[in-house]
């Protein structure tokens, strides 16, 4: 009796064990995995998550995976939803949102240059084009005076 009963797991024990074999394989480095991560920590599927932040599960399953730029309204929502507290404030996701990949997207979308970017979401120029640098990132002043409520870095819900 005692040997068969130390040889049986309990569901929870292997569910948990699963869990945790899922998080071992993601990319925590991305922001999309970042999110993929703490979806499965809360024990959130990815359609309830869909549900909960109006975005559709093939949003979902893109942003998670890195095929498509994550946006900072989609951050937000995520955070909410999952309860992320103070950590991921809006300027916290931003700084870990693909803003640059974003800034490329809208600068193909519409083929102009960078400055006229700038010019026509009334961002200075040369602040716009600093902030395409790798080695420098908006301050928290930049990101509430030019980028916290600007269209440029929302995409629409699809």
């Amino acid at each position: 009796g005692r040997l068969a009963g130390n040889e049986v797991m309990c569901d929870d024990h292997v569910k948990n064990l699963q869990i945790v074999d899922k998080l071992n394989v993601i990319d925590t480095s991305t922001v999309g995995g970042r999110v993929k991560y703490y979806r499965i920590i809360n024990k959130v599927s990815a359609k309830e998550l869909a549900r909960l932040t109006g975005y559709s599960r093939d949003n979902i399953w893109e942003y998670e995976e890195c095929n498509n730029f994550c946006p900072l309204d989609f951050c937000i929502a995520v955070a909410r939803v999952l309860e992320l507290g103070a950590n991921f404030d809006e300027y916290t996701l931003f700084l870990n949102s693909n803003y640059i990949q974003r800034m490329e997207e809208v600068n193909k979308e519409l083929g102009i240059s960078y400055s006229k970017i700038a010019e026509k979401y009334g961002i200075p120029s040369n602040t716009f084009l600093s902030w395409l640098q790798t080695d420098y990132v908006p301050s928290r002043m930049s990101f509430n005076k030019y980028i916290k409520d600007n269209p440029l870095f929302y995409a629409d819900k699809t």
